[in-house]
């Protein structure tokens, strides 16, 4: 195999501000950071045109609460101690270990084609990443000049066989419909967004009622910006069982877990056992993993925190 890119890197804190880094250029959180700023404006100046109108400040506060709440959950979120111990685990556990090479970027899951990778480069950090996943986030340096020429080069051979309409042959045997169907169930049995979604819809109903008996400003500004808060945990419950079930889904039919290239993978980096104690601080909760069996494989749920699919026999969680 001619030219290729072995990237090793274990520097855990690095690592973890490189990838924080990466997370706010994926595409989704772009669009997502201007949807909620487009709310928020629409909201702050039709609210400012419309003092004096119970009906009319309702709707503009409603769109004030639902952009300017959205745009804190989204920092919270990128800031969260929580989410950084987590990647930071992950690092400590088995670092940065891909292969680049002429035919995409190969992982330990399988080799994912340059089609629809994008290459970020900042004043220190570089990352490799699609719409909605980040596959590497490293400093800059650790890369020279001719070897991000060469992605460049891969990529604009990506773009190319793709606009001749080439698209990379599915030989895993999976039926993809029904890996959809068994996230949905996992999704359904994690109960906490099922239970967000309702709770919301129901008191959605509620705050709607008193919004319309509203006759005082005060109380019309108040219910209106409740009344945001309650639609962005709706859309934001709907967004997370579209990310887990479809989009998630979507972007692992483009990793080949059969390519060629994952031999080289397995000499370079042959496979590293994890001790019991490493993944029970991994996973703090194990002792509450069980199993759904289906149809066509089996549901791994890590209790109310998430979940894995396993299809039939094949050795690739979903």
């Amino acid at each position: 195999m001619r030219d290729v890119i072995v990237v090793e890197y274990y520097d855990t804190e690095e690592s973890v501000r490189c990838r924080q880094w990466a997370d706010k250029k994926k595409g989704l959180d772009v669009a997502k950071r201007w949807l909620a700023c487009c709310f928020a404006g629409i909201g702050v100046v039709g609210f400012a045109e419309s003092l004096g109108d119970i009906e009319r400040t309702q709707i503009f506060c409603t769109l004030m609460g639902f952009g300017f709440i959205w745009l804190l959950m989204q920092h919270i979120w990128r800031t969260s101690k929580t989410v950084s111990q987590m990647k930071r685990q992950e690092y400590e556990l088995q670092g940065i270990r891909m292969i680049l090479c002429e035919k995409g970027i190969v992982l330990k899951t399988g080799r994912r084609s340059w089609q629809g990778i994008k290459l970020v480069i900042g004043k220190e950090s570089l990352a490799l990443l699609s719409s909605i996943r980040v596959y590497l986030a490293i400093p800059k340096t650790e890369l020279s000049e001719e070897q991000i020429s060469q992605i460049r080069i891969w990529m604009q051979e990506a773009k190319k066989a793709e606009a001749r309409g080439e698209k990379q042959e599915d030989q895993s045997g999976i039926c993809w419909g029904e890996v959809k169907k068994m996230c949905f169930l996992g999704f359904l049995n994690m109960g906490f967004p099922v239970l967000a979604l309702s709770f919301s819809l129901v008191l959605g109903l509620i705050v709607w009622v008193l919004c319309y008996r509203a006759s005082d400003m005060f109380w019309s500004v108040l219910l209106g910006v409740e009344m945001g808060i309650i639609l962005l945990i709706i859309v934001s419950t709907l967004e997370i069982m579209l990310y887990r079930c479809i989009w998630s889904v979507d972007e692992a039919k483009k990793v080949d877990p059969s390519a060629p290239e994952m031999e080289l993978y397995r000499e370079v980096f042959p496979k590293r056992k994890i001790s019991e104690e490493e993944a029970r601080e991994l996973f703090p909760d194990i002792d509450s993993i069980y199993t759904i069996s289906c149809k066509h494989g089996r549901i791994i749920m890590y209790g109310y925190q998430g979940f894995i699919v396993l299809y039939k026999n094949i050795g690739r969680a979903l």
